[in-house]
């Protein structure tokens, strides 16, 4: 269906569609135009973009147990991914004893999530697709700092004694927020929807 160009509408062709309004996130709208042409766009209305916003959480009652002072360290600009990772394989311990990192009975540094990758992309200031000339989209995947930024990811995700990757199935029972929740997680990679099962 989808490959017939008749059934498809640029929002920028709209013509009673002012892509320029407040109310639209100008930053979707520069994304998302290729060429002269806006495909998709998100703003105000769009009540998910807010939830799905990707943060940063921490156990106070952790970090305070390692006197690790979190704020401090967002507030002069060193919380970074090596800050993070570095925290996390101090904070890591084999609490029942059994000599392997259990995701249900031990403590872990960092939870992560698989499209995490994504945005540790837009922090580094990388982007996987770049435009040319005429703004049509061009693959960015061959950058050196890209590659650089997928490869500390991939180190990342496959420490299984400081790091959870959500998706790797570890988590048996209850999901990562009981593994938060119940003090055995310093840092948790999620989006705002998920803070509230993150609450104790």
């Amino acid at each position: 269906m989808f490959s017939d160009p008749s059934y498809l509408v640029p929002l920028s062709d709209v013509s009673t569609l002012d892509l320029t309004h407040s109310w639209w996130a100008q930053d979707s709208v520069a994304t998302m135009t290729f060429g002269s042409k806006t495909i998709s766009a998100t703003g105000d209305m769009v009540v998910t973009t807010t939830g799905s916003s990707t943060v940063t959480l921490f156990n106070k009652a952790l970090a305070n147990q390692y006197d690790l002072d979190v704020y401090s360290v967002v507030l002069d600009g060193k919380f970074t991914v090596d800050y993070v990772y570095d925290t996390a394989k101090l904070v890591s311990a084999d609490l029942n004893g059994d000599t392997k990192m259990d995701a249900n009975d031990d403590q872990f540094g960092w939870m992560v999530e698989s499209l995490n990758i994504i945005h540790l992309i837009g922090a580094s200031g990388e982007k996987l697709v770049t435009r040319d000339e005429s703004g049509l989209p061009v693959s960015n995947i061959d950058s050196p700092k890209l590659v650089e930024v997928v490869m500390k990811y991939v180190d990342i995700i496959n420490d299984k004694d400081s790091v959870i990757s959500v998706q790797d199935n570890r988590i048996k029972d209850g999901g990562p927020a009981v593994v938060f929740d119940g003090g055995r997680m310093l840092f948790w990679e999620t989006n705002l929807q998920r803070m509230k099962a993150a609450r104790s």
